[in-house]
């Protein structure tokens, strides 16, 4: 079977072009005027310099078998992009960690198909200690082992989620026992 593969990769273009600015002009205004330029049918015309020796990001577009779709949308190497975009969607809430470390093992950022076991003991003063087992990727980060430990004990004991703390309550609190 003959295939058509399409192969994607991020390449790094650079161009250069003159643009008229008015003598005086502030750095707010000579950057909307770069950007009126960017936006004009001017800009169509820009020709880039493609940098290979900058190529990442490496992917199957698709692999076709006559009008047959094969494969599609398959990373090849690391692609730093995906990694941006998924810590923001971390960092805004739209994903968990756990979600955001198995996405970037989608895109080969991460190893996430070995595992390791870990043992850690909850002791608070007064109580028993709670020792649990749970697993988490081979060279997980302290904070995935800490959410994975997290989990574990949620899974044998109950977690109860206090109001947050207002500020003016943590002040008052602080100046009590400062008396």
């Amino acid at each position: 079977m003959e295939l058509d593969v399409c192969f994607g990769a991020d390449l790094p273009a650079y161009a250069t072009v003159q643009i008229d600015v008015e003598d005086g002009a502030t750095r707010e205004q000579i950057v909307e005027k770069i950007k009126a330029f960017a936006n004009s049918e001017q800009f169509n015309e820009v020709g880039f310099d493609v940098e290979w020796a900058w190529m990442d990001s490496l992917r199957i577009v698709d692999a076709r078998c006559g009008e047959l779709h094969l494969v599609e949308d398959v990373p090849l190497q690391p692609s730093p992009y995906d990694a941006g975009q998924l810590l923001q969607k971390f960092l805004n809430g739209h994903i968990s960690l756990d979600a955001l470390v198995k996405s970037a093992g989608a895109v080969l950022l991460l190893d996430c198909t070995a595992k390791e076991s870990w043992r850690r003991t909850l002791q608070l003063p007064g109580a028993e200690p709670v020792e649990v087992s749970f697993t988490c990727r081979a060279g997980a980060t302290r904070e995935e082992r800490d959410v994975a430990f997290v989990r574990a004990l949620a899974a044998v004991a109950r977690i109860v989620e206090a109001e947050p703390e207002r500020e003016s309550q943590a002040a008052e609190a602080a100046a009590e026992v400062a008396k």
